[in-house]
């Protein structure tokens, strides 16, 4: 039992390393930092670590590329648009227009993404649940509560920043007006990326604040994968999580550039 499970492990470590070695050549999508973790959650489904894996942005043609070349080796690969739900916490509390204003903005989205999978199974759970996005993905429950939390806070500022008429509301989601709230989730991605530089989902304030958290136990899971995967992916994430946070630190515009530039330069020598 406990042979036939290491073998499994074994098997299963192989077919990741041969899938990254498939797609070096491709570009997930623009700038190291995205394409790195793309590569990232790729693997993760590739090792059966993780059931499902969400690549956004379809139409660049290198997403075209890994879906052809994903179903080939016997994955499950297929495009849908993105969408969420567009309800929020606070839904019983406006009227019904406001609601009918919310749900036709918040839920639409022309996005088609790239679905990975590795059974027919896991397919229908997408397809049964499409904007749940948080639990299909294995995030953790408190990310993904803290981050509605965030959206709902910001959709409440729109609708008091409109007094509650759904024209106005309609008009500053229209016109992306800004309504002076600061974005919660400015801080906390440079923040994970320095901290959990292999997990892919934006850590709460609760995780970022202890070293024993769900996103703490997600990223030491990743990275010992990551280590035995691919060493060289290993060592290019803990570099640029590093350099994420310099840059969110940089006191001028040149020395973010520069920075930008040394993590792009880092990347591409690794995909060589």
């Amino acid at each position: 039992m406990i042979l036939g499970s290491l073998v499994r492990v074994m098997l299963d470590i192989e077919r990741a390393r041969h899938v990254i070695t498939l797609t070096k050549g491709i570009h997930f999508t623009d700038g190291a930092f995205t394409d790195a973790r793309e590569r990232l959650s790729l693997l993760t489904v590739a090792s059966r670590v993780r059931p499902i894996a969400l690549f956004l942005d379809f139409e660049k043609a290198g997403l075209q590329r890994l879906k052809d070349l994903l179903i080939n080796i016997g994955f499950v690969a297929f495009v849908g648009k993105l969408r969420s739900s567009g309800r929020t916490s606070s839904d019983d509390s406006y009227t019904p227009e406001v609601v009918a204003v919310l749900k036709r903005y918040l839920s639409e989205d022309d996005h088609r993404a790239l679905w990975v999978c590795n059974s027919s199974e896991d397919r229908q759970r997408i397809r049964n649940r499409a904007t749940d996005f948080g639990a299909l993905l294995g995030y953790p429950e408190c990310c993904v509560h803290w981050d509605q939390q965030a959206h709902d806070e910001f959709v409440a500022a729109i609708v008091r920043a409109s007094h509650g008429d759904a024209h106005e509301v309609e008009r500053h989601l229209k016109q992306n007006i800004q309504v002076g709230v600061t974005v919660p989730h400015e801080d906390n991605v440079p923040r994970t990326e320095r901290l959990y530089p292999f997990v892919m989902h934006i850590a709460c304030d609760s995780c970022l604040g202890t070293g024993d958290s769900p996103s703490s136990l997600l990223n030491q899971q990743y990275q010992s994968l990551v280590r035995d995967v691919d060493a060289l992916l290993h060592d290019v994430l803990l570099q640029l999580g590093e350099k994420a946070w310099r840059i969110h630190t940089a006191t001028s515009q040149d020395e973010k550039d520069i920075l930008f530039a040394e993590a792009e330069s880092i990347y591409l020598r690794a995909l060589a």
